[in-house]
């Protein structure tokens, strides 16, 4: 099958700024792209695409050449498709091109597959969608009536937050947290965040954490982590070598960033035999609603856990609107 890629920018400007590798951002390009069957006129699919600056290394004009170069030149072959290839086996090349052009080439090709050849797709088993929300250190909720939520942790820490996130777990007896720390804590700091967190909160209260998000450089350091304090682990920028790691025993979950490992890699990652006793949080990085679709069906492969897709209060409402039949429960 041979489709006419077509696209435009568009600005979007965010509701309140999102915080980038510590770079606060309020607006960003978007590209809204269409296929067209050749000689109709009819939109065969569409969409958007984005990628974040000083996050992803490709910005959205390089993707849109690439992509518009991979249309003119590539026929679709949607019968043997494959959704843990790079790009589903719709597209075979013999030399892959950047991970973040995959990643925005798949979008397009599972939209097509969403909306033409849905019997490629995973079954859909459960539309409501369980999301952590978002929250910082200097930015902690006294009442929620919220089921998970996750924090940005640093090394920098005022001690106003242990009693603040003491007085949330007394305040909310079933509520889950998550810490996040993007690896910037050395063994000595996380040691010492925990130690004055658990004189705060509580050996019981300590227990309510699901898992730290990658909080230092080296997941293997971790284990001393884990054997201190029975707090598992989340790989997020690490992911892809975790079948390399010596301490596998600290790490409960694997955080999937498609725009980072692209679609068809989380698809695979998932299936890996080698990974049967993980959980799997799918993460999104501030996409519109409609580009998000390929996350939510890869939580249908996923054992029931909240997933990191709680970032669509940062855009327009014309950019929030989940198409049916899923729904996000927070």
């Amino acid at each position: 099958m041979k489709l006419v890629f077509k696209s435009v920018l568009e600005k979007i400007h965010y509701i309140k700024p999102i915080l980038i590798v510590d770079q606060k951002l309020s607006e960003n390009n978007l590209l809204k792209w269409q296929v067209f069957q050749n000689n109709v006129s009819e939109v065969f699919a569409e969409g958007y695409l984005q990628l974040l600056p000083h996050f992803h290394q490709s910005n959205i004009a390089e993707v849109n050449n690439f992509l518009e170069n991979l249309f003119l030149n590539n026929d679709l072959d949607f019968n043997n498709v494959i959704l843990t290839k790079p790009f589903f086996n719709i597209i075979k090349m013999t030399s892959l091109p950047h991970i973040e052009f995959i990643y925005c080439a798949e979008t397009i090709l599972f939209e097509i597959l969403r909306t033409h050849f849905t019997n490629h797709l995973p079954k859909i088993h459960d539309e409501k969608i369980r999301v952590n929300a978002l929250a910082s250190l200097d930015n902690l909720p006294e009442n929620t009536n919220i089921h998970c939520l996750k924090i940005k942790i640093q090394p920098n820490f005022s001690k106003q937050f242990f009693f603040n996130l003491n007085k949330l777990l007394t305040n909310n007896k079933n509520l889950i947290i998550r810490l996040d720390g993007n690896r910037q804590f050395k063994l000595s700091q996380l040691n010492q965040f925990l130690e004055e967190l658990s004189n705060v909160v509580g050996r019981e209260n300590i227990a309510r954490i699901e898992y730290i998000e990658e909080a230092l450089s080296s997941p293997d350091e971790y284990i001393e982590i884990f054997k201190k304090f029975n707090i598992p682990q989340a790989l997020d920028e690490s992911v892809l070598a975790f079948n390399n790691l010596q301490y596998k025993q600290s790490i409960s979950s694997l955080v999937l960033k498609p725009s980072v490992l692209s679609i068809s890699k989380c698809f695979d990652l998932i299936k890996n035999k080698n990974h049967q006793n993980l959980k799997f949080v799918i993460s999104s990085t501030y996409e519109p609603a409609q580009t998000l679709l390929s996350h939510f069906y890869l939580t249908q492969l996923t054992s029931k856990t909240f997933h990191g897709l709680g970032t669509l209060d940062f855009l327009p409402k014309d950019y929030t609107n989940i198409p049916s039949p899923f729904f996000l429960i927070f």
